[in-house]
């Protein structure tokens, strides 16, 4: 049986389950890696073998020390590991130094590490865009609370590092930020980012690139239910290919992008996460086989670019359930993501006990 190595180090666990499925899925045993307190999720899926704890903190999943890449390397070999996959970034900064020891096993693509960094961070990404020419909402590194109360309102306040929407705040009044400096939020603090707040509606523009090329991309925008709704718009996906070929981009991203106005006449790129996404499973459902293609680079074979984008809605499973009790048809991407969660319910369950089954997420 094909061995998969799957390293995660962030305290949720929802994308590194959502990875955990697909490889399962395709009949590998999977062995998972990170946080000692974490896992709990990963430890409910019928695919995950076993998950060891190999870090304390996510700090310490990045770092350049040798003794938790030291247990990695050992796990590694333990389960005989053909692949090694990340869900995220310590995951990714992990296998990128994992790489040099062992050489001879199969690496899903990830950024290098230089350019992961720059991608994860808010505001060295938004030098980027503004680099490369890439629409973006204005924004500043606000190291004072002073600089923020001269800053233009409304304001989207937001941490530099941070996913799933933690720390983000719209703010209209000066006071709004005076509460939030002074303790209001645990996740905002100094330095953080300040953007232009744009009015619109949100979207995502998800691929898998290779060497600076686009193979294979989905673009969303998000329903006020959580759902999502698949679209085709080539100006989105002109931006993802030039921010792609500046960055000689290698890997998986999601781009958070807000459309500015009812018509959508602009698009604004706002952020990066350089990882899996949390809707996942959607664009699996939609046929986008994201994961399937990593494999294949990781193999060594480049698999045909897509010629355009899957187009559908979908709702998150709280919605597929809720429409499956008013007696309502699911369309062909809710019944593909109710099928995998019937064969893996464990994890969803965990979520729903948490709250966080139909949240959201990180994007």
């Amino acid at each position: 049986m094909t061995s998969a190595l799957l390293l995660t180090g962030e305290a949720g666990d929802l994308l590194a389950v959502n990875v955990c499925q697909e490889l399962g899925r395709r009949g590998m045993s999977v062995t998972a890696a990170g946080l000692t307190a974490s896992g709990k999720m990963l430890r409910l899926s019928r695919y995950c073998k076993s998950y060891v704890g190999v870090a304390s903190t996510r700090a310490e999943m990045e770092g350049e020390g040798d003794a938790v890449l030291d247990r990695i390397e050992l796990l590694a070999r333990e389960c005989a590991a053909d692949y090694v996959i990340a869900a995220n970034v310590p995951g990714s900064l992990c296998a990128a130094r994992l790489r040099k020891r062992l050489p001879n096993l199969k690496y899903f693509p990830v950024p290098d590490p230089e350019t992961l960094r720059l991608m994860d961070n808010k505001w060295t990404f938004y030098q980027f865009l503004m680099k490369h020419g890439l629409p973006s909402p204005r924004t500043w590194l606000i190291e004072s609370r002073e600089q923020a109360r001269r800053l233009p309102l409304p304001l989207v306040l937001k941490p530099l590092n941070l996913s799933g929407s933690l720390g983000v705040h719209t703010v209209t009044t000066a006071a709004e930020i005076d509460f939030l400096f002074d303790g209001g939020e645990k996740h905002l603090r100094l330095p953080v980012l300040a953007q232009e707040f744009v009015s619109g509606q949100d979207g995502s523009l998800s691929f898998l690139a290779e060497n600076g090329r686009l193979n294979a991309w989905t673009v969303h925008l998000r329903r006020a239910d959580g759902g999502r709704v698949y679209i085709e718009d080539e100006r989105v996906v002109d931006l993802g290919r030039r921010f792609a070929r500046a960055s000689s981009y290698t890997g998986l991203a999601n781009i958070g992008l807000r459309y500015n106005g009812p018509s959508r006449s602009e698009v604004k790129l706002i952020e990066c996460n350089p990882r899996v996404w949390s809707s996942l499973p959607l664009t699996e459902g939609l046929g986008v086989d994201f994961i399937g293609r990593g494999l294949e680079i990781a193999e060594g074979r480049i698999p045909p670019a897509d010629s355009r984008a899957a187009t559908g809605e979908c709702s998150n499973l709280r919605g597929i359930f809720r429409r499956l009790a008013r007696g309502r048809r699911l369309s062909a991407c809710e019944a593909a993501c109710l099928r995998a969660a019937a064969r893996d319910p464990l994890p969803i369950v965990g979520r729903g006990v948490l709250g966080l089954v139909g949240s959201g997420g990180a994007p």
